[in-house]
């Protein structure tokens, strides 16, 4: 029932617009080109300030390319949010004038009486229509991939370009890599991986892109991939955001960087920067 209020308010905001990703250029440079893809709720960021400081490190003369796709938006989130407290509001009124019909209670015993069950009643909205909002980008992932794909196929300037993607971001990149063309991205690097861990799948597009290096950052810091994500994707199987991938060490770099990030939207950082510049040579 929730994800059906929630799918009508995302249907009246227009949020169900059948473009999927959309690219934008945001500093000229030479090949390879870059692209950036961040994560959940960054719909509507526009700056890509805090991915500068790895890519200024590690590709300081490329092309730099942020790819905005239907990650969700804090806009809608809020919208939600005002929901619940109507929703807060509405029990909490409700249940106040049973409880005065069927108690004879006084206003505050009453007030008192239902305070729990309509702040449960909030709690459980918010709880509900953030999973829907998550379980929604999670699936997402898959159409911005196709669309991804077919941009870097589509020009030979791209042959060997780099992708970055931070949380679910790296998701995107994951089926990315299904779908482009064999040996049309040279390294991907994956930030705080919102992606099951399954050997297998990493193994399978090394084998499909025979020049593909793969960089790894994850930190037993990140909460978020630790407790909420196993429930999230229902799956005991770490992400690899917490987790190294282990698979093909010539061209895999499993890189533990929990001394260097306080947290999963903490790994964009100046610390992360220079340990990357630092084993940039192991691959």
């Amino acid at each position: 029932m929730i994800d059906i209020v929630t799918g009508y308010l995302d249907s009246w905001r227009g949020s169900n617009d059948s473009t999927t990703i959309s690219v934008e250029k945001v500093k000229e440079g030479k090949m390879p080109t870059v692209f950036l893809i961040n994560g959940f709720y960054s719909e509507t960021a526009k700056d890509s300030s805090e991915w500068m400081p790895i890519v200024n490190k590690l590709y300081p003369d490329s092309e730099v390319v942020l790819v905005r796709w239907k990650s969700g938006n804090i806009i809608n989130q809020m919208i939600d949010n005002l929901s619940g407290k109507a929703i807060y509001s509405v029990a909490q009124k409700y249940l106040t004038q049973r409880a005065l019909m069927l108690a004879s209670l006084s206003a505050t015993s009453a007030l008192r009486a239902i305070s729990l069950p309509a702040t449960l009643a909030y709690v459980t909205f918010t709880l509900s229509q953030f999973g829907y909002r998550w379980r929604k980008s999670f699936l997402e992932t898959e159409n911005a991939s196709r669309e991804l794909a077919k941009i870097i196929n589509s020009e030979s300037k791209y042959d060997g370009c780099i992708l970055m993607g931070h949380s679910l971001g790296a998701k995107v990149i994951c089926h990315t890599l299904q779908k482009v063309t064999p040996s049309r991205v040279n390294h991907a690097y994956l930030l705080a991986g919102a992606v099951i861990n399954k050997t297998e799948l990493w193994c399978n597009l090394l084998s499909k892109h025979n020049n593909l290096c793969i960089t790894n950052c994850y930190s037993s810091n990140d909460l978020i991939l630790r407790y909420a994500f196993p429930v999230g994707v229902i799956s005991k199987i770490p992400a690899i955001g917490v987790s190294p991938l282990k698979c093909d060490q010539s061209r895999v770099l499993d890189l533990d960087v929990t001394p260097s990030v306080g947290g999963h939207m903490k790994f964009k950082c100046e610390k992360l920067a220079i340990t990357l510049a630092e084993e940039a040579n192991s691959l």
